[in-house]
């Protein structure tokens, strides 16, 4: 009866579910990983050109970046090579196709979402929650490697589910007025179940056949 009344329950909050829920939300995380990924390549671009601007009067601030100043390879191909590495840690090689999967499981996310059922709905807002989450953490172990002397943060993305949680999992005052709905309709439908039973001829004898 309590499950048959939380259904209802989630049933008649379908509109602040689907309001407060964002769903969207997390369609931002590639966009906004991508502009960190870039403004970091950017911005160690700047420091690895002033290093190798300020070369006569600071060595020490190319040592500490990993410039090699007794190589035969002159510093801007040097910091081209180090930029390049920097490309292939913000987007490795399985960044595309994470990328596209990304994109696909939030897509259905949100069909999930406009197409509500009181149902399934509790168990695939845990589904999207968990599955954003992982996303979140591997675009976050992407970022976390820095080049020597890059000065630079890692990426953080954070979506809010919890808007919506206390909705599905509230427990309390399970006898509020607004409950009732759900309590009255479970009982209707248990009537109608036993109905049968009670109407029907309960007295069937079974006769077993003698040998």
């Amino acid at each position: 009866m309590l499950i048959f009344n939380h259904c209802i329950t989630v049933w008649q909050s379908t509109g602040d579910i689907k309001t407060n829920m964002n769903i969207r939300q997390s369609e931002n995380m590639l966009p906004e990983y991508e502009k960190y990924a870039n403004q970091r390549i950017e911005n160690y671009k700047v420091q690895l050109s002033k290093a190798i601007r300020n070369k006569n009067s600071s060595k020490t601030e190319l040592v500490n970046l990993g410039f090699d100043v007794n190589s035969p390879e002159d510093l801007k191909s040097q910091s081209n090579r180090k930029i390049d590495k920097l490309k292939q840690v913000v987007f490795p090689y399985i960044y595309d196709s994470l990328k596209t999967s990304i994109r696909d499981s939030i897509r259905g996310f949100i069909y999930m979402v406009e197409n509500f059922s009181p149902i399934t709905m509790p168990k695939n807002i845990i589904r999207m929650e968990e599955w954003t989450k992982h996303w979140e953490k591997q675009l976050n172990d992407f970022s976390h490697y820095r080049m020597k002397g890059e000065k630079a943060e890692v990426f953080h993305f954070e979506s809010t589910f919890g808007n919506v949680e206390h909705i599905l999992t509230y427990t309390k005052d399970y006898f509020s007025a607004k409950r009732y709905t759900g309590y009255g309709v479970g009982l209707v439908a248990l009537l109608f179940m036993l109905f049968p039973y009670f109407w029907g001829n309960r007295s069937i004898k079974i006769t077993k056949s003698k040998k």
